[in-house]
C-alpha cells in the first residue's frame, strides 16, 4: 500500500509551524491580557468618578445645610434685638445702641469634605506646607436610609476682613484645584 496523498514535511518546516502556533498564541494571548485590563481600569475609573461626584453633591447639600441653619439664627438673633428695644427712645439713641450692639463679624471658608478624618488632616498638612492654617470639624449626617453617618469639612481660621478671605481662598482654589468654595458669616 502506498501513501501519495500525505504530507510530508521535514524537520525545518515543521519547526517553522510550531513556531507560528506558538507566536500567534502568545500575540492572542496578550491581546486578550491587555483587553480585559483596559475594560477593568475603565470600570475602577468610572466607580471612582461616581464615588467623587457624589461626595461633592453631598458635601454641597450639607454646607447649604448649615448655611440655612445660621442664617435662621441670626435671623432669630436679629429679630431678637428688635423686639428687645423700648419704643420711647429717641432716634438718635437708637443709633448710637445699634452702632454698640453691633457684634464684630467674622467669616471663615468651607473648602472641601472628606469621608475620613486620615483625608481631611492629610489635606490640612499640605495646606500648612504652603504656610495656610485650617481646620477640621466633623460633621453628622443622615442618608437617604437614615443613617447617621460623620464627614469631615476642611475650615479656614475665622477672618474679619472678608476681602482678606476672599483673596486667600482664591490661593487655595486655583493651588488646590477646588470649587463650590463658601465663605460663611459667623
Amino acid at each position: 500500500m502506498r501513501h501519495t496523498d500525505s504530507i510530508k514535511l521535514n524537520n525545518r518546516q515543521i519547526g517553522w509551524v510550531i513556531a507560528t502556533v506558538i507566536f500567534i498564541a502568545l500575540i492572542s494571548f496578550s491581546a486578550g491580557y491587555f483587553w480585559g485590563e483596559k475594560k477593568s481600569a475603565e470600570r475602577f475609573l468610572n466607580r471612582i468618578g461616581q464615588e467623587a461626584l457624589a461626595d461633592q453633591v453631598y458635601s454641597s447639600i450639607c454646607s447649604l445645610c448649615d448655611t440655612e441653619n445660621e442664617l435662621e439664627l441670626q435671623q432669630e438673633n436679629g429679630v431678637a434685638e428688635n423686639d428687645s428695644e423700648e419704643p420711647g427712645k429717641e432716634i438718635e439713641g437708637k443709633q448710637e445702641n445699634n452702632a454698640e450692639m453691633t457684634p464684630t463679624v467674622a467669616y471663615y471658608a468651607q473648602l472641601v469634605g472628606f469621608g475620613t478624618a486620615k483625608k481631611a488632616n492629610q489635606f490640612v498638612g499640605q495646606l500648612e506646607k504652603k504656610g495656610i492654617t485650617a481646620h477640621v470639624r466633623e460633621r453628622k449626617s443622615k442618608t437617604a436610609r437614615g443613617k447617621i453617618i460623620s464627614w469631615y469639612q476642611v475650615i479656614t481660621d475665622p477672618y474679619i476682613e472678608k476681602n482678606a478671605l476672599i483673596v486667600l481662598v482664591e490661593k487655595i482654589k486655583e493651588q488646590e484645584h477646588l470649587h463650590d468654595v463658601r465663605i460663611v458669616t459667623i
